[in-house]
């Protein structure tokens, strides 16, 4: 029996291949077995995690950054035919991986041949066939662009060797974080708990951490010290304050969220969901609530009582996030059927779908003045919406993305996953640099002001100010 189902397991997986869901039998008189490639990537998604953990902690153990390593593996040569003393010390091709089907056609350079760059800069501009704007960045090192390889107007792949760069050298370990200094200022320890949530109070003054083991932990986020507890022994997978801070809500392992008063008092659930929630969070002027879920669906509620109001329809797969817009008259959803969803949260219509993700979309979010669009995504790269639906691509982060946060003041641009988190430029779309710790970010959230950076995963949350 085990060697059949075995088979049957991996013939199941070698359909998917082919078609986006499967439907099969182990035994004739056994009920059918459905599978889709969004449920396989959720499956597999702990072991593939756990394997480039083991693969970062064995680089660590052995005195290696990430940025030292360089993955050069060239399908096509130059044609311009570099002589081998090109690559002589110091020297070394570049190469990328391309978006969707791995093609492209080169826009421009933005840095000329023999001209210096900064770590992680932009080096050239591409469009996809399917319109979206691709930006190449330069390797976690400054340099000299010696030699273009690729002309504008033509047609390349991922793993071209596009350009020969010169890298200047660096002590190793390089440092984690290029783009600016980090102050730490503490870190919330929550030992033997996997913690996935973090959120600000409105006010700045306290800490909210949930986790898959304990209620709702208050901390101060003045001195770091944990004020109190709430929720008694429940876990609580999802958190988010209310506008005014009176209230927040909360959501375990079930399909329930319960709402709370600041101090803990319960005050009522919604209840509607057919599966975990998986995000929860307040209109502007907190007369509403917003949740996402593993049924599929989004949903509006009466924050007043708790009555539920709208119910949205159109995901193919479970919904991983769910945000309102500044303004209040839109919702945005985000799920791991690689698309993110636009809403009128008054009628429920559909109002849009952003489309053009490798992999499940993990978190979308508003700009904080309503005109763009933010999402993250297992494909390892965050994407920038505006109104012409031609995304710009934010690579350099490497590893697939869980979350992500626009800072208040609209500048920069934060999302987490393995690897730690990476921060970009929000206007320019370059890649800053990339913070470690916690090694598998789950959660991360700006402070009203914009000062701290709060990131959760592992068994703790840091708190660290991105700058002088």
């Amino acid at each position: 029996m085990r060697v059949q189902l075995a088979d049957f397991v991996r013939g199941v997986k070698h359909q998917l291949s082919d078609v986006g869901r499967v439907e099969d039998y182990l035994t004739p008189a056994a009920p059918p077995y459905r599978l889709d490639r969004a449920e396989l990537a959720r499956l597999v998604a702990p072991l593939v995690d756990d394997t480039v953990e083991c693969c970062l902690d064995l680089l660590s153990r052995c005195g290696i950054g990430t940025a030292d390593i360089t993955a050069a593996h060239a399908t096509r040569a130059p044609d311009d035919g570099v002589p081998p003393a090109l690559l002589d010390e110091g020297l070394q091709p570049l190469c990328w991986e391309l978006p969707g089907d791995g093609v492209a056609t080169l826009l421009r350079w933005l840095v000329e041949e023999g001209k210096p760059f900064a770590a992680g800069d932009r080096l050239a501009l591409l469009r996809t066939p399917g319109g979206a704007l691709v930006r190449l960045s330069a390797p976690g090192r400054a340099g000299v662009l010696a030699r273009t390889h690729a002309e504008p107007g033509e047609r390349v792949r991922s793993l071209d060797w596009l350009a020969t760069v010169g890298l200047a050298a660096v002590p190793r370990p390089a440092p984690a974080w290029d783009g600016a200094t980090v102050t730490d200022r503490y870190t919330l320890s929550t030992p033997s708990e996997d913690t996935v949530r973090v959120g600000w109070s409105p006010d700045g003054r306290h800490l909210a951490t949930s986790s898959n083991q304990s209620p709702v932990r208050i901390w101060d986020a003045a001195t770091g010290r944990q004020a109190r507890t709430v929720g008694g022994d429940r876990a609580s997978l999802t958190l988010a304050w209310s506008p005014d801070g009176e209230r927040f809500a909360t959501s375990g392992t079930g399909p329930k969220v319960t709402v709370r008063s600041g101090g803990g008092e319960w005050l009522y659930d919604l209840e509607g969901h057919d599966g975990r929630v998986y995000a929860t969070a307040w209109s502007p002027d907190g007369r509403f609530l917003a949740t996402a879920g593993y049924d599929d669906t989004a949903r509006v509620w009466d924050a007043a009582g708790g009555r539920e109001l709208r119910v949205l329809h159109g995901h193919r797969t479970m919904v991983s996030s769910v945000a309102w817009s500044p303004d209040g008259t839109r919702l945005l959803t985000a799920s791991y059927d690689n698309t993110a969803r636009i809403w009128d949260p008054a009628t429920g219509a559909h109002v849009d779908t952003l489309t053009g993700h490798d992999s499940a979309v993990s978190q979308a979010v508003w700009s904080p003045d309503g005109s763009r669009v933010a999402t993250s995504s297992h494909d390892k790269t965050v994407r920038i919406w505006g109104a012409s639906h031609q995304p710009e691509v934010l690579d350099g982060h490497g590893f697939g993305l869980y979350t992500l946060a626009w800072s208040p003041d609209g500048r920069h641009i934060a999302a987490g996953g393995i690897g730690g988190t990476s921060v970009w430029d929000a206007e320019r779309g370059t890649h800053l640099g990339r913070i470690d710790g916690p090694q598998r970010v789950q959660s991360l959230a700006w402070s009203p002001d914009g000062q701290w950076l709060a990131t959760a995963g592992d068994d703790h949350v840091r708190v660290r100010r991105l700058g002088p």
